[in-house]
């Protein structure tokens, strides 16, 4: 079985002895009766795919195929989030979307599109498990125009996107998988550096958790979540929805979103289901 396996793709030769280095394209957490799995590695140019599973087992491929995918930049002029997109064509597909942020100008970022939900889940933050980029009130330009890229919106614009109704959904991808869903009642606003103006939280600072509840499942069963104050963004703490301490950036050195102790890569998304202004014809 290739239950838990890690699927990746790399440029260079990935691995030494039991490590693999490169872009990783998807975990395989269901086992299926065909053995047949398809993985979207999201236009990342490699040469070489790996994968690792758990244990000590042998892995045995019957066939392997590798397709070429186009890529694609798509603009929806006056769409004000990945979820206008989807509800100004029911059929549009997960990639990049011009989104305009009104007097903040437009962004370009990844849409995810779950058509279960008839949700467009427009990504915010992309952390990166090996530096705390992610811990700033600025922006962080997108490291490429895939699923997985590393990047983050300004504060400003992801509280612009939630207005008072919104809902996070934070995906980790890297070394586990698990998805939390977050929100803030009483029109609180989401600090994702602890206060630190144009800094980074060092424990110094003082991340809000006021007013914040969480999510295991969707459609979400909230419950408050209290967070700690050298905590920045969202925070189970403690133990809440299931999580034990899983966080999107702890205080001082440690790197990438705080997963009990690990360090982990995620994406980040925002969704608030509200109509899209238009302008009058007069």
């Amino acid at each position: 079985s290739l239950h838990g396996a890690v699927v990746g793709v790399s440029s260079e030769f990935p691995c030494r002895g039991d490590s693999c280095n490169g872009h990783v394209c998807g975990v395989l957490t269901q086992p299926r009766r065909d053995h047949w799995y398809e993985v979207d590695c999201d236009l990342v140019n490699a040469r070489y795919v790996f994968v690792q599973i758990p244990g000590q087992r042998v892995l045995n491929f019957w066939d392997i195929e590798i397709q070429q995918a186009m890529q694609t930049t798509s603009t929806t002029t006056g769409a004000s989030s990945c979820h206008s997109v989807l509800r100004q064509n029911a059929s549009a597909r997960s990639g990049i979307y011009t989104i305009n942020l009104g007097s903040m100008g437009t962004v370009e970022t990844w849409c995810e599109m779950d058509y279960v939900h008839n949700i467009g889940w427009t990504k915010v933050v992309g952390i990166d498990r090996h530096n705390r980029a992610h811990d700033t009130d600025l922006s962080v330009a997108w490291s490429d125009s895939t699923k997985f890229a590393k990047g983050k919106l300004t504060d400003e614009q992801i509280n612009y996107l939630l207005g008072s109704e919104g809902v996070i959904r934070a995906s980790e991808y890297n070394p586990s998988t698990k998805t939390i869903y977050f929100r803030k009642t009483g029109g609180l606003l989401w600090d994702f550096n602890g206060q630190a103006r144009h800094g980074r939280g060092d424990g110094s600072s003082s991340g809000v958790h006021s007013n914040q509840q969480c999510s295991s499942t969707w459609p979400p069963t909230w419950e408050n979540s209290e967070g700690l104050h050298s905590h920045y963004g969202f925070s189970t703490y403690n133990s809440h929805c299931g999580q034990g301490n899983w966080h999107y950036a702890h205080y001082a050195s440690h790197n990438g979103l705080y997963d009990n102790g690990n360090s982990a890569s995620a994406n980040v998304y925002v969704y608030r289901d509200v109509p899209d202004v238009e302008s009058c014809p007069w």
